[in-house]
């Protein structure tokens, strides 16, 4: 599915955070941020670091009702912690500063948000729940079901947004968890999940999925609840990041 692993995928409800590289569109935080009530409090999850190497540790995001948040990341090389703002934009989009590099933040509601993907252009991943307070123990009964999704493409390295979709998959429970399903544009695509793609105690699956004959690796990270999930993929072999991958979330 070439265009569906090269789009930041978004439930079609969603809010998406998106980033400003320091940009133009930092707020400055403190109380003359936006109101940002609705994500206001701790959210906890798994964090995965896809650079030199792929290591896997816990993340704890704490954001305050006036645009910042900080955030705790533990068990990997780059444990550590920082701070970030939020500001808003037109159409639903948030920006976001963090440290001058870009990334996404995406939750699954605008008015009551629970879960939350989050991407940035250093290679950087995680998914939150809101009040989470363990890593999810995922089994492979556990995503064996139909997932809804949207997406959207991207560009360059401020992961600037250029067009969405929609798109709808089912994971079968057998054998390596093959899934198939279909993006609008875009066509059908086929891929799977197999056991040996599993590290069950940190929620993270991996495998491949294939659309017109281009095949990408794919990880899929779940919330403690296992009622949401974000994932990145990118091809085999060389490729342009982030213009050739994708990075996005299901429910």
């Amino acid at each position: 599915m070439t265009r569906w692993l090269q789009g930041f995928l978004v439930l079609g409800w969603m809010a998406f955070f998106t980033a400003s590289c320091g940009g133009g569109n930092s707020n400055g935080g403190g109380s003359s941020g936006p109101d940002t009530s609705s994500l206001a409090g701790t959210w906890f999850g798994v964090y995965e670091y896809a650079g030199s190497s792929n290591t896997l540790g816990s993340i704890s995001v704490v954001v305050s009702s006036h645009g910042t948040f900080t955030y705790t990341i533990t068990g990997t090389p780059n444990a550590g912690s920082g701070s970030g703002t939020l500001s808003s934009a037109a159409n639903g989009i948030w920006s976001t500063d963090i440290g001058g590099t870009s990334g996404g933040f995406i939750v699954d509601s605008s008015f009551t948000p629970a879960h939350a993907a989050f991407a940035e252009y250093g290679r950087n991943y995680a998914v939150l729940q809101k009040g989470g307070t363990a890593l999810p123990s995922v089994l492979p009964a556990d995503i064996a079901h139909p997932w809804n999704g949207s997406g959207v493409y991207l560009s360059g390295p401020y992961m600037d947004i250029t067009q969405t979709f929609g798109l709808q998959l089912t994971i079968a429970n057998s054998g390596t968890l093959p899934f198939s399903g279909s993006q609008t544009p875009g066509g059908s695509f086929l891929g799977s999940l197999p056991s040996q793609g599993f590290m069950s105690t940190y929620g993270l699956v991996m495998g491949t999925v294939t659309q017109s004959a281009i095949t990408s690796n794919i990880h899929v990270l779940i919330t403690q609840d296992k009622g949401f999930a974000g994932y990145w993929a990118c091809p085999q072999g060389t490729f342009i990041y982030p213009d050739d991958c994708g990075f996005g979330a299901l429910r």
